[in-house]
């Protein structure tokens, strides 16, 4: 496979203070706060390509403590009989709003990502690619952060570089599927250890304003919600921290996407989200400043079949909630085949790559105006990159 750049791109007790009030965290030092529950629990304590099933604890009263007290258990029974009756009785599309044809379960995603984390790094050369190119924008970025988030860390690879370009700071591997994150255990070192936890983007187990840098790579495109993870981002930084991302832009897989719109009229690329959107997505969540730019790669494959391949091996697969389901027809893979393949005078097939960057910071950092149109700008907001 080969990557062409096609465009350059336009413009002391840590713990006791991250954690939110009663709760426990499984590691020395970490901003986590929200229970462990089927949401969030550490990869280290997981059996391997699985989560760790916990006991649900129940608060209900001992049984047999008096008449009275069943009496009123059997009258609340009744008052939710009813309530539930009275919700039967609402449209079904009330109650359980069916999701577009995009929509991406978290548990498939989860599955997913399980299912190709030992095939990962040697099929997510793009991802890699990225994802050094995004760790490169941070060497413009004055920053000391003490806490960094990885959000979406799959297997820890940026998770490691952060750990050595902070080396006082507590870095957090996040990631959905446990599996990649066993992975990522794998090549940490002796020393500088960073923290693992399996948790969904869209309900962070992380303390308010306990973090100064959250650095994500290639995760965004694969949640549901892009306003829910922003508004939890905004939520976990403190004021002034600063959120650095990359993600996949709509222009990528087009070529995939157009051939299979010449075969069938259901979804087999997922949706991506314009950068002019997601600047907007920023502004909603109260993230100051945001900048967003794009770039477009070209990366080449010997034939359709490679690019197949390689999607499936990283965990890439098509989960679009309108997707077709069962085993493909040879005979449609054959047609997708004959339309996507190699121009005559081409050795390889070109497949597109938009990259969406982008970064914004906590906090309100707008200029105050004067009367008569004067702009005061605190110098502490210009020395904030470096020059």
């Amino acid at each position: 496979m080969q990557l062409v750049l096609l465009a350059v791109p336009s413009a002391g007790n840590t713990e006791r203070s991250l954690l939110r009030s009663g709760m426990q965290s499984c590691c020395p030092s970490a901003a986590l706060g929200r229970e462990c529950s089927s949401r969030a629990s550490f990869a280290n304590s997981c059996p391997e390509g699985a989560e760790k099933k916990q006991k649900p604890v129940s608060l209900s009263p001992n049984r047999g403590e008096g008449r009275g007290e069943g009496r009123a258990r059997t009258g609340e029974r009744a008052g939710v009989r009813g309530k539930r009756e009275a919700r039967q009785s609402l449209p079904r599309d009330i109650l359980h709003p069916m999701p577009d044809e995009f929509y991406l379960d978290p548990a498939r995603v989860r599955r997913s990502f399980n299912r190709a984390a030992r095939s990962y790094d040697a099929a997510a050369v793009v991802p890699a690619e990225i994802r050094n190119r995004l760790l490169e924008r941070l060497d413009l970025v004055k920053l000391q952060p003490k806490v960094v988030l990885d959000l979406g860390a799959a297997t820890g690879h940026a998770s490691k570089a952060l750990k050595h370009r902070y080396r006082s700071a507590e870095v957090i591997a996040l990631d959905l599927a446990p599996a990649m994150l066993v992975e990522a255990d794998r090549r940490q070192g002796w020393l500088k250890r960073f923290h693992r936890v399996v948790a969904d983007a869209h309900r962070l187990p992380i303390k308010d304003g306990s973090t100064q840098l959250v650095f994500s790579n290639l995760m965004l495109e694969w949640c549901h919600d892009p306003d829910a993870v922003f508004a939890e981002i905004r939520r976990v930084l403190q004021p002034g921290g600063l959120l650095t991302f990359a993600t996949l832009g709509p222009d990528t897989l087009g070529e995939l996407r157009e051939g299979w719109r010449k075969i069938d009229s259901n979804p087999h690329v997922h949706r991506f989200i314009d950068m002019h959107d997601l600047g907007d997505a920023l502004i909603r969540a109260g993230l100051a400043e945001p900048v967003m730019d794009t770039e477009r790669l070209t990366v080449t494959y010997p034939h359709l079949d490679a690019l197949l391949e390689e999607l499936t091996a990283s965990g890439s697969s098509n989960l679009a909630h309108g997707r077709a389901r069962g085993l493909m027809p040879k005979g449609r893979l054959k047609s997708l085949r004959e339309v996507v393949r190699p121009a005559a005078e081409q050795d390889a097939l070109p497949v597109s790559v938009e990259v969406v960057y982008g970064h914004a910071w906590a906090g309100e950092l707008r200029p105050r105006r004067r009367a008569g149109g004067e702009v005061r700008v605190p110098i502490a907001n210009l020395t904030r990159l470096k020059r």
